[in-house]
């Protein structure tokens, strides 16, 4: 597995080249069967991890405008699955990209958050790191584990429920989150 970090693309793209140069040039150090790191940011490893694999489904309280926007640029394609999934959460990501938001001086400015954004833009990036997990790399957990709303997250994404469109109707209609919660 070869994992590259960085905060463009920019930075990945470059990265990936020095880790395709490292590793073409054989790389035999492995420490004792675990990760050897390359560069900072760059791992390898040549055999997989054993075990088993556990997702965990976050809650809202750690989202901000512009998260995860490098992972919506990578992987396109996952926007496009979550489009023909869901409407509402298509609109959701909405709160999480807008220029308004994003904007530094506005950034911290919690009087601007309105719950309901913060709980459906961290279900749509949820949502994508669960189908990049699977269909990208692959993984497949044996369990999931949910923190506050992450708990209805990892039972959407896994497919275990199948409508959110209909549960977030749901909960405007009776007004759950802006009322109760």
């Amino acid at each position: 597995a070869l994992a590259v970090t960085g905060k463009t693309a920019g930075e990945q793209n470059g990265k990936l080249a020095l880790a395709i140069e490292m590793l073409s040039g054989a790389v035999e150090a492995e420490d004792e069967g675990l990760a050897v790191t390359l560069a900072p940011g760059i791992y390898y490893r040549s055999r997989p991890l054993e075990g088993e694999l556990a997702f965990v489904f976050t809650g809202p309280a750690g989202s901000y405008p512009g998260m995860g926007s490098e992972l919506v640029l990578a992987f396109p394609q996952q926007v496009d699955k979550l489009r023909r999934q869901s409407v509402r959460l298509q609109q959701a990501a909405g709160w999480i990209y807008d220029p308004e938001n994003c904007d530094p001086k506005n950034m911290g400015d919690e009087s601007r958050v309105v719950a309901e954004d913060k709980l459906w833009g961290s279900a749509f990036l949820s949502y994508r790191h669960y189908g990049v997990c699977r269909d990208v790399l692959g993984l497949r957990p044996e369990a999931t584990i949910g923190f506050c709303s992450g708990e209805t997250n990892a039972l959407f994404a896994t497919g275990a429920w199948r409508d959110i469109d209909e549960m977030h109707q749901d909960l405007i209609d009776t007004g759950v989150v802006s009322t109760e919660l």
